[in-house]
């Protein structure tokens, strides 16, 4: 079965390699600002505390960690925190750093490499995706599909020089998916495909969760209406070999039996093997299941026997993968996490990329809807095709409401959603002018969300909308603070990660969830409460607090905590000190 458009359009590698280039550099010059701020420094520019940390775990596991232990140890020590990552993102960096190590020296080895590893996941998502346009949309798809990258500033802020964390990983995974789903023929080969990428995407994050769902979805739902079911089987068996096969390959086997629900472990494997094993029983029978009414009951007793196990085995998760984050912790911290937010919770707080996704969202439901009132002029396989973005652009916008981080998925659909707007005016019987009327309109409801963008950029950024990483980093006090003898240093939560990276202190917080002891007792700890503060101190064996004005008036602090405390930096909004 053949989905999207029957004509075979050429496809020339060159000119997608040409493509590709293109967007890197036009992106290159757009990071051009972060790109200097790495290298004029002299020092690590994070882009989020997720990039500090992350480069921490490399370091640990090139410093003789195992593979397999997750612990982030100085991290609420002395038992540390167990780490909800996976081990693959930290291959390709850890790559990168050995063969740099030995041309230059570790910071300016860890700042290259750093910048060469987000440009070279860029380069494979934009082979990914100029390919899935160019059998879209043909010759007349590379130029738009550019435009509409480059335009995608949310999506590539994951590209960014600095940005190791998992996510633009992520995206990699979204569009290969994307790529797979709009295959012409739906083989068994094709169902493997997308069932070991799922699997690596499971791996890495449990974030594309909604998305792969809809993904599995679509193939379940062809299968019902077409009974066709090589590529159903496919799907089945690589999502569950592959994800055992990552689980044994990349976590210790105690970790099967935690009851963690925000990573690969097992409550996911239970959950999507259940069901896979169940849509390939099924898929086999499939000439037993002739009335499509049979497929469709089958299918549903599939997803509620994966619902029912996840129940049997492990309740907590049907609730949410915070559940056992501290009421405290959520009020406090976590409600606050600006991409843990709901989407319409992050608009009224007027943060300029959530208020363009709203535009967006708007903007990319009128393309599509345009297309799907023609959608009778079309040819079945075009009909099929504007269902699956339907389906998938409903569950990205579901999940963008109920947390802002699954919205980057909404923008690698819409993305496609625009190469596959080329066929539909190209595809027009009409006059040019036409044409150029129909390319007008579709352009108009992305005019605010550019706007939007374009004018947070220029506006300066007030005291505060901004985080406490960038109001309290202070490169004088983090380097005095990494002369003193090691100890461990009360900060705040989004400070952990930055003194993790800069020092050889451990940290009582950092922005992680399974940290819930050392993160609500970060919390409940207040340097105005001068007693209870260093009472607090000495209990925990914090030898270190980094307090900054974001926090506390120091001012007011400091003559309560000067006869206990060494100071160790002093300035303007932001005070070191050392218990005595």
């Amino acid at each position: 079965m053949r989905i999207g458009p029957q004509k075979l359009y050429p496809i020339s590698f060159w000119k997608i390699f040409s493509f590709a280039c293109i967007a890197v550099v036009i992106v290159t010059l757009m990071k051009l600002p972060e790109l200097a701020a790495q290298f004029s420094s002299g020092y690590h520019v994070f882009n989020d505390t997720d990039d500090a940390m992350r480069l921490v775990q490399v370091r640990d596991f090139l410093s003789g960690q195992s593979w397999w232990d997750l612990k982030q140890y100085r991290l609420n020590p002395p038992d540390g925190s167990l780490m909800h990552w996976s081990r693959l993102v930290d291959v390709p960096i850890a790559v990168f750093l050995m063969l740099l190590d030995t041309i230059l020296s570790p910071i300016p080895a860890e700042i290259v490499a750093r910048t060469l590893l987000p440009w070279c996941v860029l380069f494979a998502f934009s082979l990914v995706y100029f390919r899935l346009c160019a059998r879209l949309g043909g010759k007349n798809a590379y130029l738009p599909a550019l435009v509409v990258l480059v335009m995608n500033f949310y999506i590539l802020g994951q590209f960014a020089p600095g940005r190791i964390d998992h996510h633009n990983f992520q995206l990699l995974g979204v569009i290969l998916l994307l790529y797979c789903l709009f295959a012409r023929e739906k083989s068994f080969k094709n169902g493997v495909m997308i069932g070991v990428i799922m699997a690596l995407m499971m791996a890495i994050g449990i974030e594309t969760l909604p998305f792969s769902v809809g993904i599995g979805t679509i193939i379940v739902l062809n299968w019902i209406i077409t009974a066709f079911y090589k590529q159903l089987i496919g799907f089945s068996l690589g999502l569950v070999v592959s994800l055992w096969g990552v689980f044994f390959a990349t976590q210790p086997i105690a970790q099967f039996s935690l009851p963690y629900c925000d990573a690969l472990g097992g409550a996911i494997l239970v959950l999507l093997s259940s069901v896979a094993v169940g849509l390939t029983v099924c898929a086999y029978f499939t000439h037993k299941l002739k009335p499509i009414w049979l497929r469709l009951y089958a299918a549903i007793i599939c997803g509620i026997s994966g619902i029912m196990a996840l129940a049997f085995y492990a309740p907590h998760c049907l609730a949410s993968p915070y559940k056992a984050v501290h009421p405290i912790l959520q009020e406090k911290w976590l409600s606050r996490v600006s991409e843990a937010q709901p989407l319409l919770q992050a608009f009224e707080s007027a943060n300029s990329t959530f208020v363009s996704i709203i535009y967006g969202f708007i903007a990319v439901i009128f393309v599509l809807g345009i297309m799907s009132v023609d959608a009778f002029k079309y040819k079945k396989s075009h009909r099929i095709a504007l269902v699956y973005l339907w389906i998938l652009l409903g569950i990205s916008m579901l999940t963008g409401f109920w947390q802002i981080r699954a919205i980057m998925v909404f923008g690698t659909i819409s993305m496609v959603i625009a190469c596959y707007f080329v066929i539909f005016i190209e595809a027009l019987n009409c006059s040019p002018r036409r044409k150029s009327i129909y390319r007008f309109l579709a352009l108009v409801p992305f005019i605010p969300a550019l706007a939007v963008l374009v004018y947070y950029e220029i506006a300066p950024e007030s005291e505060e909308k901004q985080s406490i990483p960038k109001l309290c980093t202070n490169m004088g006090a983090i380097e005095q603070l990494a002369d003193q003898n090691a100890g461990l240093v009360w900060a705040a939560i989004d400070m952990g990660p930055t003194i993790l990276a800069f020092t050889h202190h451990s940290i009582l917080a950092a922005p992680y969830h399974r940290n819930n002891d050392g993160n609500l007792a970060a919390v409940l700890m207040k340097p105005e409460n001068s007693d209870e503060f260093l009472v607090q101190m000495k209990q925990r064996n914090i030898r270190y607090a980094y307090i900054c004005e974001k926090q506390a008036v120091i001012d007011e602090i400091k003559p309560k905590l000067s006869p206990f405390v060494r100071e160790i930096f002093n300035g303007e909004k932001l005070w070191v000190i050392e218990l005595k």
